[in-house]
This record gives structure tokens, sequence and C-alpha cells, in this order.
């Protein structure tokens, strides 16, 4: 299969090499464009027929077009062969050097290369096995039994094969506009096989077959050198294989420890004798989501498959789940059963009987767990380019092959069908009465005579759009024009320059040449923090050509970020706008900027920016402002004999917020500021700094002293809702010198992990309570003491109940010679109508567990039966037999002799 990422990239050739994942001389190459289809024969598959309806015909239909053309064209996905034998080349040269070394290896290691062996293990969901493989096995070929493999004793020759597509379509870009084409066959699925051929046409309209003739042949007839005005897409996917997978999960075995030892205690009157531990992969679950077992997955590459990730994350907790218990555990050997006892065979005398370590005896260190698998994936590819001119080089002969012209009248494409429409006119507001447009039209017809022909347009509010089709003179379309604009009670405007033209859709965008209009828009201006409001005066004037002086004032605030200074002059605008700027500033300060002059019609206003300008940032500091209501800044600047004074006022909430200070000094005058921090918090207190001296430019950190609290989590990831639905946690803090008695209750139904938090007056008293109430599902209620936490991080214990609990281990069977293994458990309590049957079936070695909670006084013993299914079809029952026991080993099956 071919395997991820590619082998080499062909730049020169622009194609892309992909090895196999099992054979190293079998490549797949795949380019990185499309091209045009060529038969047999190297004759490109495409045809471009041009045509046009005579006068008469269009004349007896008028719904009938001039002409139009129609282009079919094959494309695919193809590496040119000469470019294939120059990639196999350099593919020899690399596997040779791999063969090479690869005997080399098996020589060192003094074995022959068919002899040499490579041991390798594959762990795959529900599959576990471990093979040994020869290096000719794996690489060098698979030997006499496979001779089409290549032979082992020398270096094999390259093999080229196609990728596995599986998913693929096209798309043909050609020009998009509906005056060139009308209709289009141009995207679909491509064949998936060899080189992806993918077939489109497309229905051009007069313009539009005209446009691709003349792209594709020169006027003498010969084929272009340019490309040609046709992009190909292709979306494609196919198999491979990715790269591996990488999981690594690691655990605090001190938090672990202290989380299971809280559930080590017996239960009252259960009747329980010593505890077990039990670790199942829902508890597995519940300390990855605590944050006591850390899982990480680095999948390596894109869209790997869920279910994979999924068997990553299982095996690492179930390889966690192992180590830990070695870590907390002592496994000693179980009390050897009685020699009447029934259920002695399915004792495993290499014992899983484990005990809880002391402190003492542990060892904290963290736990690593490593480990990569390897998968499928479809990869997408979109190869695409613009076709070349596959028609360079050919005779006019040879492109009548390819390119026809059908003349069904003469001239052909014969009318100019000019329609033409203005923009940019208000007819509603502005003082217009109409738009004049020129048409200029000349040239040289088929006598060698010059042809004028010229036409003019009037456009008014209810007269929008003008057509004009004369015959074309020649095979010319080119003209020009010009417009001049008519203004009520005024005289018109001068005509405009002469524009050169060839669209016959003539789309004029007239802007007034009598019109002032300027927008004034917000530069660099802080309106949060420095600025209040900026004053604009504006004016212009034009003495020569009698304009007189014209003004107004603007103003620019954070409401209003853009005004306009417009007024009609009805002359051409041959001065530039005047505008002066004043600023008003949040610390009461005014500064008035000098004239500034603009011929554009946008201008930025910004604020004055100087040496004279002292700046002062306001940040909060501090690790949390959870109990500040708000801190009060005052910033003071004076400059007495200058006469320059200034004060703001700040209020700063949160620690991602800041405000700033700014005022413009004196040349020469001082830099020093003062400022004052008032901070009240939401107990009601509050605090002062005083005045504080600061210089210059400059950042001040606004820092609160914060009250200190409790902070206390409570984490209900060992509960089992199940057998409690609802647990109530109360919380109870008291400080009687200080008058604080706080207490929370939370009803936990999830693994939500819940906070609770309460302002200190002493921050060396941080003792809380903590009480227990479980509200079983069969209506119990159990309560537990109120007792002192040792620590803010509150992990709630599982409540003990009385249960029959059996975990059925499979690690001892052989699942190739027995595919299925079955274990019915039943249990029976006549005395409180308790019947259960349940049947666990095992397919591989992940073990399983039968809990049934039951009365204090009802019977702990369960009939247990065991079915194996064997490979060649037999089932094998084992007679039911009573256990008591809480965990029992599959045995192996033994054929009777």
């Amino acid at each position: 299969m071919l395997k991820l990422p590619e082998w080499r990239t062909f730049q020169e050739q622009r194609v892309t090499v992909y090895q196999d994942d099992t054979l190293f001389w079998k490549f797949y190459l795949v380019p990185n464009y499309v091209t045009i289809r060529k038969d047999d024969a190297g004759k490109p598959v495409f045809l471009l027929i041009a045509y046009s309806f005579g006068d008469q015909d269009r004349e007896e239909n008028p719904d009938l077009p001039r002409g139009g053309g129609y282009m079919v064209l094959d494309v695919e996905m193809r590496v040119d062969p000469a470019h294939e034998e120059v990639i196999k080349q350099q593919l020899q040269k690399d596997v040779d050097q791999m063969w090479h070394e690869l005997k080399r290896l098996a020589d060192q290691s003094g074995k022959s290369v068919q002899g040499y062996r490579i041991n390798s293990s594959h762990n795959l969901p529900r599959l576990s096995t471990s093979v040994s493989l020869g290096v000719d096995d794996v690489l060098l070929g698979l030997g006499a039994d496979a001779p089409e493999a290549p032979p082992g004793d020398q270096p094999p020759k390259v093999v080229l094969a196609s990728p596995t597509w599986v998913e693929g379509t096209f798309k043909v870009s050609a020009p998009q506009s509906e005056h060139l084409v009308s209709n289009r066959l141009a995207e679909g699925k491509t064949s998936l096989v060899g080189t992806n051929v993918a077939s489109a046409n497309l229905d051009l309209t007069p313009a539009g077959a005209s446009f691709m003739v003349q792209t594709l042949v020169d006027p003498d007839g010969t084929g272009v050198t340019d490309l040609t005005p046709i992009q190909i897409t292709y979306n494609l996917k196919f198999v491979a294989r990715v790269p591996p997978v990488s999981v690594v999960a690691s655990a605090n075995t001190r938090s672990v420890y202290a989380a299971v030892k809280g559930i080590f205690h017996d239960f009252d009157d259960g009747g329980c004798d010593e505890d077990t531990v039990s670790h199942s992969e829902q508890n597995m679950e519940m300390a990855v989501s605590s944050g006591l077992v850390d899982v990480k997955i680095d999948v390596g590459w894109p869209d790997v498959p869920e279910d994979l990730v999924n068997q990553m994350r299982s095996d690492a907790m179930k390889s966690v789940q192992d180590a830990l218990t070695k870590r907390l555990a002592d496994k000693k050997p179980p009390p050897a059963p009685a020699a009447d006892d029934p259920t002695r065979e399915f004792v495993n005398r290499e014992s899983d009987v484990f005990y809880l370590k002391t402190e003492m005896s542990m060892d904290f260190q963290t736990f690593t767990h490593k480990e990569t698998m390897a998968s499928t994936r479809k990869q997408e590819i979109n190869p695409q380019g613009t076709l070349q001119a596959f028609l360079h080089g050919l005779s006019p002969q040879e492109i009548r092959q390819y390119v026809r012209k059908i003349d069904l009248d003469d001239p052909f494409f014969q009318t100019l069908d000019l329609k033409a429409w203005v923009f940019g006119i208000d007819w509603d507001k502005d003082p217009i009465d109409f738009v004049e447009v020129e048409i200029d039209y000349r040239g040289t017809d088929e006598n060698g005579q010059p042809v004028t022909k010229a036409t003019t347009f009037i456009f008014t509010k209810d007269k929008k759009e003008f057509a004009w089709d004369p015959s074309l003179i020649g095979a010319k379309r080119e003209y020009r024009c010009r417009w001049r604009i008519g203004y009520r009670g005024h005289e018109p405007s001068d005509w405009s320059t002469w524009e050169a033209k060839a669209s016959n859709r003539l789309s004029l965008s007239v802007t007034p040449p009598g019109k002032i209009d300027v927008s004034f828009k917000v530069g660099d201006i802080s309106f949060d923090t420095v600025t209040k409001s900026v004053q604009l005066e504006v004016e212009y004037e034009d003495s020569t050509h009698g304009v007189p002086k014209i003004g107004t004032m603007i103003k620019l605030d954070a409401a209003a970020a853009e005004q306009r200074f417009s007024h009609w002059i009805f002359k051409p605008r041959s001065k530039p706008v005047r505008y002066r700027s004043t600023f008003f500033l949040k610390n009461g300060q005014t500064i008035a900027g000098e004239w500034m002059e603009t011929s554009a019609d946008t201008a930025l206003v910004n604020e004055p920016r100087s040496e004279n300008r002292l700046d002062v940032l306001l940040v909060p500091s501090g690790r949390s402002w959870a109990q500040v209501v708000q801190s009060v800044v005052t910033v003071r600047y004076a400059d007495v004999r200058n006469g320059v004074m200034a004060e703001a006022f700040y209020q700063l909430k949160t620690l991602e917020e800041f405000k700033q200070f700014a005022v413009y000094v004196a040349n020469g005058g001082p830099r020093k500021f003062e400022y004052q921090v008032v901070t009240t918090f939401k107990d009601g207190s509050s605090e002062e700094s005083g005045w504080l001296n600061g210089d210059g430019d400059s950042t001040v950190q606004v820092a609160v002293k914060e009250p200190p609290e409790l902070v206390v989590d409570v984490s209900p990831f060992m509960l089992d809702f199940g057998v409690t639905p609802v647990v109530e946690v109360g919380l109870h803090y008291e400080d009687p010198a200080n008058g604080i008695n706080e207490s929370e209750t939370f009803a936990l139904t999830s693994k939500d992990i819940q906070t609770w938090s309460v302002p200190l007056s002493n921050p060396a008293k941080k003792d809380f309570k903590v009480k227990y109430t479980y509200n079983c599902a069969n209506g119990q209620v159990v309560e537990r003491a109120e007792e002192t936490s040792p620590d803010t991080k509150v992990t709630v214990p599982k409540l003990l109940v009385p249960e029959v609990v059996a975990s059925f281990v499979p690690r001892m069977i052989d699942f190739m010679q027995t595919p299925v293994v079955e274990v019915n458990i039943g249990y029976s309590d006549p005395a409180r109508g308790q019947d259960v049957q349940k049947t666990f079936s095992f397919i591989d070695a992940t073990p399983q567990e039968f809990r049934l909670q039951v009365d204090a006084a009802a019977p702990k013993t369960y009939q247990v039966e065991m079915v194996y299914y064997l490979a060649d079809g037999q089932i094998v029952t084992h007679p039911p037999v009573l256990s008591n026991k809480t965990q029992i080993t599959i045995p192996k099956y033994v054929q009777a002799a």
C-alpha cells in the first residue's frame, strides 16, 4: 500500500513520488499538474467550433443570436514518458542503495540474507500477535513460492504502480462571464482508473467563440505560444498508510495513592473481610477526567480515525492501571483452598491478591507510558493548472483539425452591439439634469476606405440605458468615448478626455467635476483614554474660477468616526481643501493644530505627536482582582510657570483593562506628575495609596492588596452514581474570633468538580469541616460523621455497600485455540426474591466484572459455568460450580486425555 509522506518530489518534472509500505522497490507517481489528453497517435483530444448566423436568419428570428461556439476537450493526469524515465533512473539508484545497505547488515550479523530474521510484534484491537520474518520476506523478495517477487541475491528492479483512487471530481475553469459562456458541462467525477480522464464541453457566445479562437490561434493561422484561458482543478483521494500515532500517559503516584486510600475501609456491618484493590476502565476514565492521570495523544497526521485514537487511549489506561497497582500495593500468595473447595481449580496460584502499601514503603515517582500504532487514511490531493497552448507549433492546415470557423455570413460577427450605462449620479439629490456621452467609431472597410460612425447618448433620470448596434468596420471593435454633465441652473461642465474602449458593454462611472466631497476619518486617535473630541475647521476657495470661500465646522468623536465636507461649486476642483484640527483632551487641555491641505477625497485625522507630549500608562497588576470592586486612579500635572494644568480620573475594574493619561507640556517644561490610587473591595473595605510621584513617560502598575480567601475543590470522580444517584457534601468554615461562619452544601449528580470560596480574616486559619450524605438508589440514606478535611482538594469517597463481586481475568486463555469463551453467572436469593442470570463473552484478554448489590444478610455465593468454543467448531461446557471468590482467572482449555 502507498505510504505517507512522499518519498521524493521532482520539481523539474512536477511529479510527487510515494513509496510502498511493504515493498521498498515499488513506487507510485502522482503528477502535480493536469494536461490535455492525447490519443494513441499523440494528437490532443480537443475541438473548437466557431459559427455565426446570417443577417437574413436574424431578421426572420429576432431572438436568434449572431452566432456562437462549441468547445469539447479531454484532460488527464499523465506523467510525460521522458520524465518518467528520468524519475525511474533516480528511483533505481535509491533502491540499489537500500538493498546494499540491507545486505551489509545481514553480512555483519554473520548470516545469509535469506536466513537473516526480523522479530516483530503487533498489537491491534482485539488481536495480539508475534511473528518472525526474514529480510528476504519483507524487503528482498518472497522466495520461490512467490516468483513475481524480485530475487534476494541482487537489487530488485523498480516497479511503478498507480495509487488506489477512491474518490475524485474535476472542475474546468474557463471564462465565467455569461457574455462569453452560455452553457457548460465543466465539472463532474473522474474515472478513478489509469490517468483519471475527465471530459468537458462549453457552449460559447459569439464573443466567447471569438475570444477562444483568438487566444489559441495566431492571425496567420498557426498555434500561439501563450497559455490557454482554461484551468483544470482535480479533487482526488487515494488510500495511504500514515505515520504512526503516539500516546503518552502519565500519573502522579502520590495523588492517586491519596485518592485510593480513601476507599480502603470496612463497610459497617457489611460482612467484608480483607480489602482488595480493584481498578476498572471506568475508574481510570474518572482518574483521567479528574487530572490524576494525564493522557496525551500525538496523532502525527491529520484525520487519524477516532476509533484508533480511542483504542490507544484504552491501552494506555490499562498499562497505567497495571503499573499503578504494582506501585500502590503488595502482591501476596492467597491462602491455600480447602481440599473440598469446588472452586480450587479456578484459583490462580500466581496470586492476584493485593494489599495497599504504607506511605513509608511507597515509591512516589511519576509513572509514564508510551506507545505507537499505525493506520490508513484517505489522502486528498488537488492537482491543478492552466493548460498550455497544446496547439503551439502546428501549421494552419493542422490547426484546422482542432479549431474550425463556420462562416454562415460575411463578415463574421458584423455588428458592434454596444450597450451603455452611467453610474455615480444621484438623480434625486444631485442638481444634475443630464449626462451627455459621445461615441466615435472609426476604421477601414473591406475596400480600404476610411469610415467614421458616431452617435450621442443623453442620460437622464428617466433614461438610464442606451444601445447602439452599427455594422462592424472590417473586424475592428475599438471605439472612443467622452462625457459631460448638464447642471440644473448652470452651464454644462467641460467635456472629459477621450477614452479608448473595446467592450460592447460600456459602464461609465461619472464623478461630477463641480462637486467638492472630502471624507474626514479618525486615524490614530485614542478616544478611550486621551481625546474627548476633535473639531475640524474646513474651507475651500478658488477666486480664479469665481468660487468664493466656503467652509464649515466638523466634529469627530467616538460616536462619529467619519464626517464629510460636501459642497457644489459647478466648476472643476482646482485647489486643495484646507482644514485645521482642534483637540479637546479628557484632562481638560485644548490643543490647536496648524492648517493643512488635501487634494484627495479622504483625509485621516491623527492625534498630534511631539516630544512635548507626556504619556502615562496605567496598568493593573497582581494575582487576581476577584474581590476588587474598582480602583480609581487620579493623575494630575501642574506647570504653574507656563500655565499648563491637567487632571484626569480613571476607573480600573479588571486585570485585562488599562488606561492612558496624556498631556502636552510647554517647551522646556517639567515632565513630573502625581497620581493617587483608591481601591474599594466587595466586603466594603477600601485602601488609599496617598499621592505618589512619577517622572517622564511611564507605565504605572496599579497593584491592590486583595483580601485572602479559602478555595475548596470538591472532586466526585470516585463516586458510583448508579448506587448513590445523589451525594450531598456539606462544607463548613468557622472563625469565631473574626465573626466568620460560612457553610455550603453541594448536591452531586455528575462528575463535575465543584468549587467553594470564603473570604478570610486570618490567613493562617484554613481548617474546615466536611460531611457526606449518600442517597442510595434503593431509598436508603447513609450519613458519615462530620470531619475536618486535611486538604482543600476534597475527593468524595465512594460508598461501599454489600454486594457480590466477581472479576474474571482471561489472561490464561489461548484465543487461537478457543476464539470465544463464555462465562455464565447465576445468583439466587429466594428469601428476598432475587434471581439474576448473566453471560460474559471473552474474545480477547480484557477482564470483565460481575457486580450485584445485595442485602447484608443475603448469601455471597454464586454459580459459575464456563463454555469453550473451539476453533474447529466444537463446544465444550464445564459443569457449573459454586464460588464466593471476588476474582477468578479463567483457565486455559485443556483437551481431556
